[in-house]
C-alpha cells in the first residue's frame, strides 16, 4: 500500500466535517497512526482541534472520523461496500 494513500483517505475524509466542529477524532490503524503524525500539517485543518488515535480494529488505509455531530467511516470495507452498492445498483437497472 502506498503510504501516501491513507494521506489522501484522511483529508478526503476530513472534508465532510463542517468547518464549525470543535473536536475532531480521527482513528487509525497504528500503523498509518505514525505516519499522518509525521505529516499533520499536510491535513490542512486546526490541530487545536484534532485528536488522533491508534485503532487495531482499523485496516490500514483506512480511518474513521468522529465529531460531536458526525461519524465518517473510510474505512476499507466500507469503500468496497460502497462499491459493491454502485455495482449492483448498475446490474439492477439494466434489467
Amino acid at each position: 500500500l502506498d503510504r501516501d494513500v491513507i494521506v489522501s483517505v484522511v483529508k478526503e475524509a476530513l472534508k465532510a466535517v463542517p468547518l464549525n466542529e470543535e473536536r475532531i477524532i480521527i482513528k487509525l490503524n497504528p500503523d498509518d497512526y505514525n505516519l499522518i503524525s509525521e505529516r499533520i500539517d499536510e491535513l490542512e485543518i486546526d490541530r487545536t482541534k484534532l485528536q488522533i488515535e491508534q485503532s487495531p480494529e482499523i485496516k490500514k488505509g483506512g480511518c474513521l472520523i468522529e465529531t460531536k455531530t458526525q461519524h465518517i467511516d473510510s474505512t476499507v470495507e466500507q469503500k468496497f461496500k460502497e462499491i459493491e452498492n454502485a455495482i449492483n445498483s448498475v446490474f439492477s437497472h439494466e434489467d
